[in-house]
């Protein structure tokens, strides 16, 4: 893991504390604004001397496109105050991937983004959730979840077979049902459970189900040609296989994306094409 940098206080006034954090900080007059990118792994923000809230704008991840080009759904944008924090306290900042496709029908899958974006192989990746935390990723969600925001990512897109491929969803909307009697679309997560796996063209291949758990996981597309569902505070669904029984053959469901969770007084979730990442801004006092 990458050494912390240390935002160190520019304004003319003393302040009572800075962050030392894995992001790219910068201080204007009393409010210090600290914004993380993507990076493929979790990073850590330390609350400062004197500071019990942050301000938390969160960005997930998109899905991804399939071979023809057909487009994986948007991720969410989540704005929360996090309250109830103590000085040196670390936060862990997960970024969620934007995920791959396109280009992986003759290779490797196309991996789902990181933080819970599923992987397909014909199709689109589910895109990751953005999240803060207050224990590392390495704890199970299913044992203890300490995330106090989450931002969903979007479903990848569904292969189209023969026909025409089924846009993923947008995050808290569920993927496309592929044309020509193809798979269906596989559901969003709600705030309860992950969206459930989409149906294969013909009732055969069910695609996979999305679960909290596994990194707040999308569920894969079904036998690699559905899309990937998108990760979030509860994963979307995977979405149904091709039908190969009929000619032309119809195509794979789109990925529904995730959910997300917005803190209490929080604004959102909105859809948006804007690069996943999260931005963690507070204020600090002057010293008498």
């Amino acid at each position: 893991m990458a050494a912390g940098v240390l935002c160190a206080a520019v304004a003319p006034v003393a302040l009572s504390g800075t962050a030392h954090a894995q992001g790219t900080c910068s201080v204007s007059g009393p409010t210090t604004t600290c914004t993380f990118a993507s990076t493929g792994a979790e990073q850590t923000f330390t609350v400062p001397s004197g500071v019990t809230q942050v301000d938390v704008t969160a960005i997930g991840g998109g899905g991804g496109v399939e071979n023809n080009g057909v487009s994986g759904g948007r991720g969410a944008q989540v704005f929360g105050t996090l309250t109830g924090l103590s000085s040196g306290q670390i936060l862990y900042v997960e970024v969620g991937g934007a995920a791959t496709g396109a280009s992986c029908a003759s290779g490797a899958q196309c991996a789902g983004g990181f933080n819970g974006g599923a992987s397909t192989h014909f199709g689109g990746g589910g895109g990751g959730a953005s999240d803060v935390r207050t224990l590392p990723n390495t704890t199970p969600l299913t044992t203890t979840d300490s995330r106090l925001i989450v931002a969903a990512g979007g479903g990848g897109a569904g292969w189209a077979g023969q026909c025409t491929g089924s846009p993923g969803g947008d995050a808290g909307q569920p993927g496309t049902d592929a044309t020509c009697n193809g798979g269906t679309g596989g559901q969003a997560g709600t705030s309860t459970q992950g969206g459930t796996g989409g149906t294969g063209g013909g009732g055969f291949f069910g695609g996979g189900n999305g679960a909290l758990g596994g990194g707040t996981g999308g569920g894969p597309g079904a036998s690699l040609t559905g899309g990937g569902g998108g990760g979030g505070y509860y994963g979307g669904g995977g979405g149904g296989n091709i039908n190969p029984f009929i000619s032309p053959s119809g195509g794979g469901g789109g990925g529904g994306g995730g959910s997300s969770l917005v803190p209490s007084g929080g604004t959102g979730p909105t859809v948006t094409s804007a690069a996943p990442g999260i931005t963690v801004s507070y204020t600090t006092r002057a010293s008498p």
